[in-house]
């Protein structure tokens, strides 16, 4: 039901671009090139003459800095217990008398344990903030090949050179290579 909702959504956001984009693709303007990403191009393009476009970027960027800023506050959080139980560990092995090492062991192993369920519902929404973002980012990417083909479709259309001004430089070669051959044989 999901994927039938999401879809719908893209839909949506596809008629409008292409409500606003409709006519206005300029056939002369240059935007070949090597370097350039023309998929991006063209959707910076449909950004400026579309104002939910320009919206949904604002916040859709918001909302990656959003997230990067809580995985770093987590990352922060967790680093310090996440070497303090790696140097106890080393420490704990360094310990020659088997019963105490085991002990010692133990307590790191309860502590460890003890911390991860204190934070297993912030692991877990970490990682569903994780996958959220991936996924959002899937969808910007599909968003705009979805937008943009319809441009790249409508400049194939229309910006097709004559092909009978090709048929007639051909024809003039020829003409001109048949004068050529003749003179040479005289």
């Amino acid at each position: 039901m999901k994927w039938i909702i999401n879809i719908a959504v893209f839909a949506g956001a596809c008629l409008i671009c292409m409500a606003y984009y409709e006519g206005d693709f300029d056939t002369k303007k240059n935007y070949g090139g090597r370097e350039k990403d023309l998929v991006e191009t063209f959707y910076v393009d449909l950004v400026d003459k579309s104002p939910e476009l320009r919206q949904l970027e604002k916040d859709l960027q918001a909302n990656f800095r959003n997230a990067y800023e809580m995985e770093s506050r987590f990352n922060v959080y967790n680093r310090p217990s996440a070497e303090y139980y790696n140097a106890a560990g080393h420490r704990a092995n360094l310990i020659r008398d088997t019963a105490l090492k085991a002990k010692t062991r133990a307590w790191i192993d309860v502590s460890r344990s003890q911390y991860n369920q204190r934070i297993a519902a912030l692991s877990s929404l970490l990682r569903t903030l994780q996958e959220r973002k991936v996924s959002a980012e899937d969808y910007n990417q599909a968003l705009k090949i979805a937008m943009t083909l319809l441009m790249i479709e409508k400049h194939q259309q229309q910006g097709m050179p004559n092909a009978a001004e090709y048929q007639q430089a051909i024809n003039d070669l020829n003409t001109s290579i048949q004068k050529m051959q003749d003179m040479i044989r005289k």
